[in-house]
Formats: structure tokens, C-alpha cells, sequence
């Protein structure tokens, strides 16, 4: 019975969007840490596009309204950003921007694993 609970959809989704900020995260510190390396060419993932492509992918229905999560697994494709050099203002940034998102989906996802042990232990936790 546990296993459904720790299953559903909003744990799903939660887990997949930090587990893409976090990827996010690894390719803007790559893009700061070349930044002077001729030929270097930042990356970034764009994360709404990616989990919208997610749910159509795998036939999720349009969100009934529009603070929903979708709930699915996704792989992130980075891609090369339109300029060909890293800037190291705009990526200090994205860092910080992606930095705050992560930890604002944390707060989230902690908040949901405590409703759901919570519901699963009768209102006791």
C-alpha cells in the first residue's frame, strides 16, 4: 500500500522536475566554468518547454487549471544557447534563478511527503 501512495502523480512530477533543475544546475556551472575556453558554447535546458513536450509525449491531458504539475518522466536534451559565448553575469544568473527554483520545489515536495505520511498514519505524524 505504501508503494501506491509514494507513486502518485504529484511525487512523480516533483521528483522529475528537481531531478531537471539539478541537471539544469550541472550544465550552467559547466557553461561558468569555461567561460574563457575558446570554442566553448553554453548549454541550457529549457525547463518549461521540456516538461511541456513530457506530457504530450506520454498523453497527459491539458491541465483544468493552470497551477497543475504534470506528472511524468522526462530526459532533458540541452541545447546550445544563440550566442557562442558563455557571460558570466547571465550565468551567475541562471544559477541563481535555477537555484531558487530548486529549493522552492523541495519546499513543496517536503510539504507533500508530510501530507502524505500524514494521511497514511491517520492524522498521528
Amino acid at each position: 500500500m505504501t508503494a501506491m501512495i509514494i507513486d502518485d502523480p504529484t511525487t512523480r512530477q516533483m521528483h522529475v522536475a528537481l531531478s531537471l533543475r539539478a541537471e539544469r544546475q550541472a550544465l550552467i556551472h559547466e557553461n561558468i566554468a569555461n567561460v574563457e575556453t575558446p570554442g566553448h558554447r553554453p548549454r541550457d535546458i529549457d525547463f518549461a518547454e521540456t516538461m511541456r513536450r513530457a506530457r504530450l509525449q506520454h498523453g497527459q491531458p491539458d491541465r483544468t487549471h493552470g497551477d497543475h504539475l504534470w506528472p511524468r518522466e522526462l530526459e532533458a536534451q540541452p541545447v546550445y544557447q544563440d550566442d557562442e559565448r558563455a557571460d558570466l553575469v547571465r550565468e551567475m544568473s541562471r544559477l541563481s534563478q535555477n537555484s531558487g527554483a530548486y529549493m522552492r520545489t523541495a519546499a513543496l515536495f517536503r510539504g507533500h511527503l508530510k501530507a502524505l505520511l500524514t494521511a497514511a498514519s491517520d492524522g498521528r505524524a
